[in-house]
């Protein structure tokens, strides 16, 4: 049976990240096949979605057997729309001289080979428009100890990730990758009681002084999905607090004491709409940006030395939105600028 959103079939569904991004995406209205280990809970994780939803146990490093789960997918459902390849083995925290090459080979083949061989037969069952994330991690991006295994197997996803968006791209198939810093997942949340890592420290590493909670980065896989992500492909986007924006001795952040709240829980939506300055607002890309606030339900300052363009495109949006002429090169224009946004109000 055709259902009428997209198909996306998301591996380690069952996981901490993974029970998320099930959760997200078909809150979305879209049709979801988990997939996960035997025993992993996935099959009651679909059920409670509703029967529109599947749930499948199946090991992605089995590589043989891939086809055969794509073929089933597509016999029930029709073409894949998305295929999140979120399936992974953690770190195990070892010196590379206690890893045996078994256990390299094992968090290969589950952190790279599958998302390999999954892509490969999802795309086969793909039209234009579709859309493969990778979720890697900011261990393959940046250098960590012990993570040997890992991190070469994220690292290779970030590399396979840019090599098939080329490969695809004339398909107007999208191929993109989210690297995940530190998430407050039961994986990592099993490292620290077993001693393996320190969140305290971690904490202070972070300019944010927290780590993330998995609806962030289930979002940013929602948005690299989405018709909002057309124009990209081969990109990774890093969601890690800032942790990449940090490069000296020292703390980022000062030290936290217990757990962080929004490390837990998500912050509460905006009941009132904001004020959104935008500066070179009246054209091009400016103009688009504004209009898509305004879509929001934000107000506008719309900020441009072309002060006649930016006053006519806000008595097109609406009474809320203000105009104002500013030439950002003039330090008495932006000073100007900001006083009066002070007094601005969006209602």
């Amino acid at each position: 049976m055709k259902q009428a959103g997209r198909i996306v079939i998301i591996t380690g569904a069952a996981g901490g990240i993974g029970h998320v991004l099930v959760d997200t995406l078909a809150a979305g209205g879209d049709t979801v096949v988990a997939v996960d280990l035997p025993g992993s809970g996935v099959l009651e994780l679909a059920r409670g979605l509703g029967p529109a939803h599947l749930g499948l146990e199946f090991d992605v490093s089995r590589e043989e057997d891939i086809p055969a789960l794509c073929d089933r997918i597509e016999r029930q459902f029709g073409q894949i729309g998305v295929l999140v390849n979120n399936a992974a083995i953690g770190p195990t925290i070892a010196a590379t001289v206690d890893t045996t090459i078994d256990g390299f080979r094992r968090i290969l083949a589950v952190n790279l080979i599958g998302p390999i061989a999954m892509a490969r037969e999802a795309a086969r069952r793909m039209s234009s428009g579709a859309v493969i994330v990778n979720v890697a991690s900011l261990a393959g991006v940046l250098g960590n100890p012990k993570r040997n295994a890992y991190a070469a197997s994220k690292a290779g996803l970030i590399s396979f990730t840019k090599s098939l968006a080329w490969q695809f791209a004339s398909c107007g198939i999208r191929v993109t990758a989210v690297a995940p810093g530190y998430v407050r997942t039961p994986m990592v949340s099993e490292l620290e009681r077993a001693g393996k890592i320190d969140l305290a420290a971690v904490r202070s590493r972070g300019p944010m002084g927290r780590v993330a909670r998995p609806d962030e980065i289930a979002r940013a896989v929602r948005f690299l999905a989405s018709a909002q992500a057309s124009y990209i492909t081969g990109s990774v986007l890093t969601v890690d607090g800032g942790w990449r924006s940090f490069n000296q001795p020292g703390e980022a952040h000062p030290p936290v004491p217990g757990t962080p709240r929004a490390e837990l829980f998500p912050p509460a939506e905006h009941s009132t709409a904001r004020i959104a300055l935008v500066m070179g607002g009246a054209d091009c890309i400016g103009a688009a940006v504004v209009r898509r606030f305004a879509e929001n339900g934000d107000a506008l300052v719309i900020a441009d030395k072309d002060g006649a363009a930016a006053a006519e495109l806000a008595g097109f949006l609406g009474g809320k939105h203000i105009a104002r002429s500013v030439d950002i090169a003039v330090e008495s224009d932006v000073v100007a600028l900001s006083r009066n946004c002070e007094g601005t109000s969006a209602g």
